[in-house]
This record gives C-alpha cells, sequence and structure tokens, in this order.
C-alpha cells in the first residue's frame, strides 16, 4: 500500500507535465488550412543580442487557390521568450523586401517558451494577388535562441530575416554563409471559404 500512493502521484505529475506540454505540432479543423514551409521544430538559431524579424514570405502564386480566403491565425515557436514580441503581416514585395505593414500586435504578454505559440488576428486579412509576408518581431539582450525552426532544407521563402542593426532583410541561409539550412516555425490559418 504504501508504493501504490508515490506511484498514483507520480502518475498526477507526469500527466500534468504532458497536459501542459504545447510542442507538437498545431493542429486544425477543416476547412481551415495552413500557409506554411516548415516541418516539426528542431531548435532555434542562435542570434546575437539584437532585434529581428524572422519572416516567411508566400508568393501571389503560392496563395493564388485561397485568394477567396482570409488568414485568420497565426502559429510561431518559441525555443526560448524574447524580451519583446509582435505578430507583422507585410503585403507586396520589391526588390525582394516586404513593402506594406498591414497588422501588427504586440504578443509579449502571452509568450510560452518551448511551445507553439497562437494569436488570432484582430481582424481577417484577405488573401489576395500580392505576397504575403507572416513575421515574428522580436528583440533578445543576449545571444539566444529564440524562434524556432526545423531540421531544413531551407525552402526559398521560408528563412526571411530582418536585423535591426543592419536595417536589411535576407535569408538566414546566406547571413549565415550556408550553416543555417532551415525553415522558420511560422504558420499562418487561413480559411478559405
Amino acid at each position: 500500500m504504501r508504493y501504490i500512493l508515490p506511484i498514483f502521484l507520480s502518475l498526477i505529475f507526469l500527466f500534468a507535465c504532458e497536459e501542459g506540454n504545447n510542442n507538437s505540432d498545431p493542429v486544425i479543423d477543416a476547412p481551415l488550412v495552413f500557409l506554411n514551409y516548415d516541418g516539426s521544430n528542431l531548435t532555434a538559431p542562435n542570434l546575437s543580442a539584437g532585434t529581428y524579424e524572422a519572416a516567411a514570405k508566400f508568393t501571389s502564386d503560392e496563395t493564388a487557390s485561397m485568394q477567396n480566403g482570409q488568414l485568420t491565425e497565426v502559429y510561431f515557436y518559441l525555443l526560448n521568450t524574447p524580451s519583446s514580441a509582435t505578430v507583422k503581416i507585410y503585403r507586396g514585395t520589391d526588390q525582394g523586401f516586404p513593402i506594406e505593414l498591414i497588422y501588427s500586435k504586440g504578443v509579449t504578454s502571452s509568450m510560452e517558451a518551448n511551445s507553439w505559440n497562437h494569436h488570432i488576428l484582430d481582424a481577417p486579412i484577405d488573401i489576395t494577388q500580392e505576397d504575403l509576408w507572416i513575421a515574428i518581431r522580436f528583440q533578445t539582450g543576449q545571444q539566444d535562441q529564440i524562434v524556432g525552426c526545423d531540421p531544413g532544407p531551407a525552402d526559398v521563402n521560408g528563412d526571411w530575416l530582418f536585423e535591426n542593426a543592419d536595417g536589411n532583410w535576407d535569408r538566414l541561409l546566406r547571413r549565415s554563409n550556408n550553416e543555417a539550412n532551415i525553415n522558420w516555425n511560422i504558420r499562418g490559418v487561413v480559411d478559405p471559404s
């Protein structure tokens, strides 16, 4: 009898830990569809202290079948929590960079480490014939691993990074001299109806 109670308490603790774990891939119900390049989370690139935007760019060709739909939610994986984070959506591309910021919302207070984070947009965004960029802006005061990534290989539009220090957008693959061959764990949810 004295062994049953510790085993029972251990099972309750194990269940509680698994219940709070939010690092398995998110699931959505049809007719909703994911807009993404990434696979399951593997890790996160190690970036120096600074302010960044990790982004996935979806071209109008890639969203053509969804052009009567709306972007309604964003999922993103955080390995560690930054000092601040913002979900940003851009529309259009000029010379390889996003043109128009159409949505920005701070999510610092709701961040969870080692987890898929979920943000419902304040208002749905129409899918149009322009490119759509889904970005996570974050700031860290030290070298750290923040926005999660899959094991790759990188899609040409799945690993965009803006670095405040140089004011430029570029692919992480190029910034890392081909060492970080990954896609960001950033996913949009589209209601196609």
